[in-house]
């Protein structure tokens, strides 16, 4: 017991050691996290992200990257998935795959990711709270919270499970404006930044979530404007440096009408919602349970740390920020139930989100920083600290050891595999990005792999695809229109005998194309100059921003 005590006065007296002593759990926990869930193919969405990955590193081996698309989707159809769901986060693990494989970089991705969240998460808290203890609390709870596991392994949802690593700095950056640090307002430009390359809806979902805070504080904000013109600020800074993913996406939008925007989510949406005994039980219980894997959840530990308030009578404006926080939070849980007011005007426009259940990041979020900094308050010494941290990773390991153990078992019983066919969706997730006038999957796979013409006449030889490029040879005795097995987006090419003829897009939702005589045709994604420029517009933002940062910080120290 004396040599315990010695060690914790020790820690206590070096502040250095703090940081020290967390990033150790924190790596320990990350590193025994990707053992224990190893292997780590069977998530739902495992394939369809491996499919992107893959599409990725082969785009950066030939050196057509940015301009690119997943050729092979859906049997040689091509998908357009990057154009939707941006690739700019997962470039350096694109480069790793090139060396090594798709998995590997997967798994180097959901390590690096999972550090990340826990040091960013770390840095946010310690200065708000002012305290080393609470921020690793608060961090070592967010990161390893059932919700996120759920998140990066049974669901395997890789966009919404790299959000958790940002929010933290979108976060951040709305403190540091509240709190009148207006020569920051870089900080919630690249939280926001970040979280558009991110996940579209955790974007909005934070947007909303600042909206809300901005109204708690609305009397703050009227005493100063200035917020208005810092957040405005922030916001074209935003929209400048993600110009790579928004404005090629609103070009491909505006181009053409995909199943994203005619297939309602409201069913989807409404029957996710869940009953008040599911929430209850989610929050009561300690680990997931193996029959409900994919049941969203808080887990008791967040729910015991907010609930360490009844204890506290004292009255400090932070601990008033933070039950605020709590409280929204709890708004958050309670939204998920089916008798929250969906079906109403504003609510129910917000299906396009696909469930209810994607607020309790925000609630996990707010619960961890409340519980880091409920227990500051209420743990006096060092030893009780040092301590408390030792339970929290305790804790965490047994949850890791049990969900992995549910993860396994239900990645073998719902037979998850990278064999594309009609189960699966040939891997194309919700087929979101599939044109609108596709008839439907169905349709697609009863089609085949053949090119359509009007007459029966007209003949079609040495069709074939290579790298891309889909080419064949026709003869034609009457002006023809042939309709290729290839989905029309915004950006394809065609040649005819050398030279480029225009094309369109068929009633089915495929590339169709005019000609005029016979010869040999040629067709491939060239991108735009949108996607081209965008691309540019965005690095050179980035530098532009990392040297203004760079600049203020040493006006600052001089």
């Amino acid at each position: 017991m004396r040599q315990f005590n010695l060690i914790t006065d020790k820690i206590a007296a070096n502040k250095k050691s703090h940081f020290r002593l967390f990033f150790g759990l924190l790596l320990v926990l990350s590193m025994v996290m990707m053992f224990l869930y190893s292997p780590i193919e069977g998530g739902h969405d495992f394939y369809y992200h491996m499919r992107r990955m893959n599409a990725l590193t082969d785009s950066l081996r030939n050196g057509t990257y940015p301009i690119y698309l997943d050729y092979g989707g859906m049997n040689g159809y091509g998908y357009l998935s990057k154009i939707f769901y941006c690739d700019f986060l997962l470039l350096p693990f694109g480069y790793i795959g090139i060396f090594t494989d798709a998995v590997f970089a997967y798994k180097c991705l959901i390590f690096t990711v999972t550090m990340l969240c826990g040091i960013l998460t770390y840095h946010t808290v310690k200065v708000i709270c002012k305290s080393s203890f609470a921020a690793a609390v608060a961090s070592l709870t967010y990161t390893f919270a059932i919700y996120r596991l759920i998140d990066v392994f049974q669901r395997a949802a890789l966009g919404e499970s790299i959000s958790f690593t940002f929010i933290p700095i979108a976060f951040l950056g709305i403190y540091y404006l509240l709190r009148g640090d207006y020569r920051k307002w870089y900080v919630l430009a690249i939280g926001f930044s970040l979280l558009v390359f991110t996940h579209v809806i955790a974007t909005f979902l934070m947007f909303l979530t600042m909206v809300i805070i901005l109204a708690v504080n609305a009397k703050k904000l009227i005493r100063n404007p200035k917020i208005f013109f810092c957040m405005g600020l922030a916001g074209v800074a935003t929209l400048i440096v993600t110009a790579y993913y928004i404005y090629p996406f609103l070009e491909q939008a505006g181009s053409s009408t995909f199943y994203f925007r005619t297939r309602t989510n409201d069913g989807l949406f409404y029957g996710s919602a869940m009953p008040i005994g599911d929430i209850m039980g989610g929050m009561l219980s300690a680990f997931p349970s193996p029959d409900k894997p994919y049941l969203p959840r808080m887990g008791l530990l967040l729910t015991l740390v907010i609930l360490l308030r009844v204890f506290l009578l004292k009255k400090l404006p932070r601990l008033t920020h933070v039950d605020i926080g709590v409280l929204i939070g709890l708004l958050f849980i309670l939204s998920v139930s089916f008798r929250f007011p969906w079906h109403v005007f504003p609510f129910n426009q917000l299906t396009f989100i696909q469930f209810p259940w994607r607020f309790y990041e925000f609630s996990t979020y707010f619960f961890a920083v409340a519980g880091g900094y409920y227990l500051l308050l209420l743990i006096k010494t060092d030893r009780g600290k040092i301590l408390a941290l030792a339970v929290i990773a305790g804790y965490t390991l047994i949850l890791l050891i049990t969900d992995s153990k549910n993860f396994k078992i239900n990645a073998a019983a719902t037979g998850m595999s990278e064999q594309t066919g009609m189960a699966n969706n040939y891997n194309m997730g919700g087929l979101e990005y599939f044109p609108a006038k596709v008839p439907s999957l169905e349709y697609v796979v009863e089609r085949g792999d053949s090119i359509k013409t009007i007459y029966e006449d007209t003949r079609v030889t040495n069709f074939e695809r290579n790298e891309g490029i889909t080419s064949f040879d026709v003869e034609i005795l009457h002006p023809e229109k042939p309709e290729l097995p290839i989905f029309y987006y915004k950006g394809y090419e065609a040649e005819l005998n050398g030279k480029v003829i225009p094309l369109e897009e068929s009633d089915n939702g495929l590339i169709r194309i005019p000609v005029g005589q016979s010869g040999s045709v040629k067709v491939y994604y060239k991108g735009t100059i949108v996607q081209k420029v965008s691309w540019y517009i965005t690095n050179v933002s980035i530098f532009a921003l990392c040297i203004y940062i760079f600049v203020r910080k040493k006006k600052k120290r001089s």
